[in-house]
């Protein structure tokens, strides 16, 4: 099952929008058109990928293990199409001093030169860490399908943390939304470099 953020009695699924029944609010949410306050809700509800979450984020994970190697934080994203990881780059933010250099950049244009964009309808982005807002906003323009994460990101993540770009139906584009597959060890190579940098 995913953790999926839902706007209002809306959630994204497997399908488009499936209305759920409304339930009292929760927290405070974001303006509607209608000028009024709905509320954010998370429910869970099944989520189906033509491929491994699991398999296709180990991978990453050790894609990720590279970047410190060259003074970038781990984190690593991949494009998966019909199955298959297409394309897997980690951060190349400090040895290429250019702040574009997030793995999910790298990694969706690697995709658009494979698939020929500059849409990449059907694409499932797999990352580390939760995705920030230039990354999710990217990932809107190019279309893709869903997105698929490790660790949630509470100072910076735009698909369910701080923003969630994935599910706003204010845009003219949603995503599918997986959060949690191999948090842990997403976390514990995060909290490792970080260490590292103390000494």
């Amino acid at each position: 099952s995913g953790r999926i953020g839902a706007i209002g009695n809306r959630v994204w699924g497997d399908s488009p929008w499936v209305r759920i029944p409304p339930s009292p609010p929760l927290s405070p949410g974001i303006c509607s058109g209608d000028s009024h306050l709905t509320t954010w809700e998370v429910v869970l509800v099944p989520e189906v990928f033509d491929f491994s979450a699991e398999e296709v984020m180990d991978e990453l994970l050790a894609e990720a293990a590279r970047a410190p190697m060259h003074g970038d934080i781990p984190i690593a994203a991949g494009c998966v199409f019909e199955g298959k990881l297409i394309a897997k780059r980690h951060n190349e933010k400090q040895i290429k001093k250019d702040s574009f250099g997030h793995a999910e950049i790298l990694a969706l244009k690697d995709a658009v030169e494979i698939l020929g964009g500059p849409y990449l309808t059907g694409v499932t982005l797999v990352a580390t860490l939760e995705p920030c807002l230039m990354c999710a906003g990217s990932m809107l323009a190019h279309r893709i399908e869903g997105v698929v994460f490790a660790a949630s990101d509470p100072k910076g993540g735009a698909v369910g943390s701080l923003y969630n770009l994935a599910s706003d139906p204010r845009l003219n584009h949603q995503m599918r939304r997986l959060a949690g597959v191999r948090e842990k060890e997403s976390s514990l190579l995060l909290m490792d470099f970080f260490e590292s940098l103390r000494f």
